[in-house]
């Protein structure tokens, strides 16, 4: 009879985690449909904001923070962090991280890696943001404190959430640059029409 109440607690218990990973791996893979989204107008930021919410269903951090890097790829540059009033604290531990080489060990490893802060009383999560061809930015998630593990499960979908963001980010700055290099044809193509006319 125990034997069977445990097998039955079990068994509720898979199908709950199946569930689980089914909703969580449907809500990470929506992010890849972008392209609606592009058409409305939406930003870089909103799509960071989209991936932040995704990320926070799966782990819970104390604060999230995404950095995107420049045109010339040789700098992070600050885009977003949740909650803001944590913004002050996350750039002091990310000079650090960087200092140290942590940022370019978490883009060599291209997966989530977990760090300690700069005095070892917290424990980050960093996480590239990157195409296959491109590297687009750096997530850091602050754990909560007395945290230090993330389940595989959870870290694995967060690397779904995050190569989607980069291919959304990286479709978005071609759509803009299509849209600009059409303006700029109509224009050429109106000038001429005008010179001809």
């Amino acid at each position: 009879n125990i034997d069977t109440e445990n097998l039955q607690a079990r068994i509720e218990y898979l199908e709950e985690n199946g569930r689980l990973i089914q909703n969580a791996l449907e809500m990470a893979l929506s992010l890849g449909d972008f392209q609606e989204n592009i058409n409305r107008g939406y930003d870089t930021e909103y799509i960071l904001r989209e991936a932040e919410n995704r990320i926070r269903y799966l782990i819970p951090f104390e604060a999230s923070a995404f950095y995107l890097t420049g045109q010339d790829q040789a700098d992070f540059i600050f885009s977003l962090c949740e909650p803001a009033e944590k913004k002050q604290y996350i750039e002091n531990q990310v000079d650090y991280l960087i200092e140290k080489g942590f940022f370019a060990w978490a883009i060599r490893e291209r997966r989530g890696v977990v760090i300690s802060s700069r005095n070892h009383s917290r424990r980050f999560m960093l996480h590239v943001i990157a195409t296959s061809s491109r590297i687009r930015g750096m997530f850091v998630g602050l754990l909560p404190d007395n945290e230090d593990v993330i389940p595989d499960k959870s870290m694995t979908l967060v690397s779904f959430i995050l190569l989607n963001t980069a291919n959304a980010v990286e479709s978005l700055e071609y759509h803009n640059l299509l849209r600009n290099q059409n303006i700029i044809l109509e224009k050429k193509v109106e000038e001429r029409t005008r010179a001809l006319a």
